[in-house]
């Protein structure tokens, strides 16, 4: 099957254009769901902000010297609450997207602590992007036993503070699924969208893996609903 990037309907395999509204039909790219679409300024920037808090985030929390382990270990579906379903086989979860989501992958690359890490970034957004949806994965060659979930939760939300355009104005740490996690509120592009998100680390597996639920909104009123919502239809398969 091929999927079209403008309309999201199914065609043959071998389509060439899309027979419900004419867009040419691209190739599938191999390591990836489907190839992202071009992305808005807005949302690159988010994109680039999350993926900088991973990088911080294990070079914070990682540390052979520590060996410190802290946690027990189509349009109409863009109406809030509903949306679609979606799997991320790779990565072991489900959770609903209001449209299904662009995915791109996060090339693999070694930091200066020697850690290497890759992942898969997923995003949704509503109509002219009034709220966007994002969850990313990553997976890490450390062991839980040499990352400190804590302090790779800080590093985090360093990334994010630093980031360009985000304004982080409250965070604290809490517990998601059983899981060491951080949760936080702020802002985004020079306060037109309001943010809340949580990251968190699953420690009960060989190497550890990273995990940040977020969304943006220009709904000053509701954002928070939209995220508990979003969070809340998560579950490991």
């Amino acid at each position: 099957m091929k999927y079209c990037l403008s309309c999201q309907k199914v065609n043959k395999e071998s389509a060439k254009f899309c027979k419900y509204c004419g867009t040419g039909l691209e190739e599938r790219e191999v390591d990836a769901l489907f190839k992202p679409k071009k992305k808005s300024n807005t949302l690159r920037n988010i994109i680039i902000g999350v993926i900088a808090l991973f990088i911080i985030m294990v070079l914070i929390g990682a540390s052979s010297d520590t060996g410190t382990q802290t946690g027990n270990n189509n349009q109409n579906q863009e109406e809030k609450g509903n949306g679609m379903s979606f799997t991320s086989v790779e990565h072991g979860f489900k959770i609903r997207f209001p449209t299904y989501p662009s995915t791109e992958r996060i090339k693999p690359e070694t930091l200066d602590n020697g850690v290497t890490y890759s992942g898969i970034q997923y995003l949704s957004s509503t109509r002219n992007d009034q709220d966007i949806y994002l969850a990313q994965a990553a997976d890490y060659d450390v062991t839980p036993s040499d990352f400190d979930n804590k302090t790779g939760l800080e590093g985090m939300l360093n990334g994010i503070a630093v980031a360009k355009d985000y304004d982080i104005t409250n965070s604290y740490f809490t517990k998601f699924q059983n899981y060491d996690a951080l949760e936080f509120i702020g802002t985004f592009d020079s306060g037109n969208y309001f943010v809340k998100g949580i990251g968190f680390v699953r420690d009960d597996l060989e190497n550890v893996k990273a995990f940040i639920l977020m969304v943006a909104s220009k709904d000053d009123s509701n954002y928070e609903n939209y995220f508990d919502d979003f969070i809340n239809s998560f579950s490991f398969n």
